[in-house]
């Protein structure tokens, strides 16, 4: 472990032993002990992740309801871990190895009675704190000061909804941060498999992810690799892509998978947000000048200051050998990374593809701003590690935890009422809420939802474009009941509710689902 961490640095310091046999007992005996930094390098490792936990361990981990598209995210995992392949099981244009992954933990937890819930969030928990510590890791590795590491875990504090987004599980963004870290980590310690590696689970956690592949092949450049090297990076990137496509391949949904998750976010296009809008919120200033908009803004100004800076400065010199990977690798992705985010955004959860950048561009400006005003170096570790703990339980201090109207129980309660309804011979099909399916174990009456129509038309077939009609519905009997929550009510559905009444009981107007049984 410390030999992975950091390379050792022999440093003595002087202790007083006991005098020889013999010797007068006043006469002191010098001996010299080697310290390795290595060991404190562990040591910041595990403070960052204690910082991690602390944060998730500020929410209801227990209680916590399943809410947003985690809903969606925890229905795939569920399924697959029982067997149904991802885009079988409902329509999704994400890749899908956050959930795969989530399921594999899933599937693993009952094989030791643990809850399928519990089990997914200790899998996504584990990732936010593989993520402080990796934090931490990165600036280490790129500027050797501990001070500037211990920034960037704590900079990751005040984004409580990551931090709740974690907790809940399942969210597939959660895994790319992780990733990401990694990659800059591989960047700065010259590991070409694991960058490769890096940018094939970021890509198959998230297809934007694929931009990484930016400042990975800006990394290699840089370290001027040799074939080895390339070798390790290509073969490290390809083998995960091959293996999760053979298992679609294998289990006969790789029409599914290709038609989804790459032909479908190629031909829907969404209409770009105002600049200034997606601007305001990536810095987190739609919320006010809180801690997110202060890491946010500065991180972000040094960043495209360096990238400024690095572009001019190379051009000049015509080489990189000047710039270090890490910092190569931070900086060209932060700048994909926000670029893409001007192009399709959709709130706080796209803001996590920043987020690593951040934390670790803000660490790099902190060791940036010491060695332009030649500070001293770092305190001593007794002091730095009392001054980071201080810093760390004022910023969990101010973690907002929301609160939730309902719990995970009610949840349990609704989707007992949904079993009910199976073992009585009914079908079941639900639109935005399939938590409630996944917590009874049980497939949706089909893949697609009510989708608009812009969507629908390269998911159907010929006749049913024509004729602008529901698939499902026309191809097969209309289901007993519908579960319907987080999606407006479209034209199509307009028609279809003619059909059936709504249900008016307690559960689902408190949890924001709508019921319709079919008229008999």
């Amino acid at each position: 472990m410390p030999a992975l961490i950091a390379p050792l640095e022999a440093k003595t310091v002087e202790t007083t032993g006991a005098p020889p046999a013999g010797a007068e007992m006043d006469q002191l005996a010098t001996v010299r002990i080697p310290l390795k930094p290595a060991q404190r390098d562990v040591l910041g490792v595990v403070l960052a992740a204690v910082a991690g936990l602390l944060g998730c361990l500020r929410f209801p981990i227990l209680s916590q309801p399943i809410s947003l598209d985690n809903q969606i995210y925890y229905f795939v995992a569920e399924r697959f871990a029982s067997g149904v392949p991802p885009h079988v099981s409902v329509f999704d244009v994400k890749n899908a190895l956050a959930a795969m992954l989530t399921g594999g933990a899933i599937w693993a937890g009952r094989l030791v009675g643990i809850d399928d819930v519990y089990a997914a969030r200790a899998l996504s928990i584990v990732f936010v704190v593989a993520t402080f510590a990796l934090s931490w890791l990165a600036v280490r590795s790129i500027t050797g000061n501990r001070l500037a590491a211990c920034v960037a875990p704590l900079s990751l504090l005040p984004f409580s909804e990551f931090l709740a987004q974690g907790v809940m599980g399942s969210r597939p963004k959660i895994f790319l941060v992780t990733f990401i870290l990694a990659g800059i980590v591989a960047a700065a310690r010259r590991r070409p498999a694991l960058l490769g590696l890096t940018v094939a689970a970021s890509f198959l956690t998230w297809q934007p992810g694929i931009l990484t592949a930016l400042p990975a092949l800006a990394v290699l450049v840089r370290w001027s690799a040799g074939r080895k090297e390339l070798l390790a990076f290509f073969t490290a990137a390809a083998l995960p892509v091959v293996a999760y496509e053979c298992y679609f391949l294998l289990t006969g949904a790789i029409g599914e998978q290709i038609h989804q998750s790459l032909a479908i976010p190629f031909v829907i296009s969404k209409p770009p947000f105002p600049p200034g809008w997606v601007l305001s919120s990536l810095l987190g200033w739609d919320a006010g000048l809180d801690g997110r908009a202060v890491v946010m803004t500065i991180t972000m100004l040094w960043l495209f200051a360096a990238l400024a800076i690095g572009i001019f400065r190379s051009l000049r010199r015509r080489t990189l050998a000047w710039i270090d990977p890490g910092t190569i690798y931070v900086v060209v992705g932060a700048a994909a990374a926000v670029g893409f985010c001007f192009t399709d955004y959709q709130d706080f959860p796209d803001r996590f593809f920043v987020l690593p950048f951040a934390a670790v561009g803000l660490g790099l400006a902190v060791s940036g701003i010491r060695s332009v005003l030649r500070l001293p170096g770092g305190p001593r570790p007794v002091l730095m590690t009392t001054t980071v703990v201080l810093a760390a339980l004022l910023l969990l201090a101010t973690v907002r935890v929301p609160r939730y109207r309902i719990t995970l129980d009610d949840q349990r309660r609704a989707a007992a009422t949904v079993s009910e309804w199976r073992e009585q011979g009914s079908t079941v099909y639900a639109v935005g809420c399939l938590h409630l399916l996944a917590l009874a174990h049980m497939d949706n009456y089909h893949r697609y939802g009510f989708l608009p129509y812009r969507t629908r038309v390269y998911i159907m077939d010929d006749e049913i474009r024509k004729g602008r009609r529901f698939g499902p519905l026309d191809d097969a009997p209309a289901p007993d009941v519908i579960l319907w929550s987080r999606l407006r009510f479209n034209p199509v559905f307009s028609k279809v509710k003619r059909n059936y009444s709504e249900m008016t009981r307690p559960w689902p107007q408190r949890q924001g689902v709508s019921v319709w049984l079919r008229d008999e």
